[in-house]
């Protein structure tokens, strides 16, 4: 049988498998979403963990007669996109 043979070559993951059966389930729909919601939350506490550790391993480096940084100016455009995001979905 070729899916025999697809398996052997390319095995899911047990994520993936479980992930399959849930989608094959129509009650299950809210599962799925609450797992993608989990989902974004983990990668985005992962992305801003890094960028916190990333930081503070630079300010170890820092000189006492360095400048002063503004790193906060940075958020600005993108709290503006989604401030006139926000806006035009109303």
């Amino acid at each position: 049988c070729s899916a025999i043979k697809v398996e052997q070559q390319y095995p899911m993951h047990l994520a993936s498998k479980v992930l399959s059966v849930l989608n094959h389930c129509c009650c299950c729909i809210v599962v799925l979403q609450a797992l993608a919601a989990l989902a974004v939350v983990a990668s985005a506490v992962n992305i801003g963990g890094g960028f916190t550790i990333t930081q503070r391993m630079l300010d170890m480096f820092k000189r006492p007669d360095d400048p002063v940084e503004h790193n906060l100016l940075y958020a600005i455009p993108g709290e503006l996109q989604l401030v006139l995001a926000c806006w035009t979905a109303q």
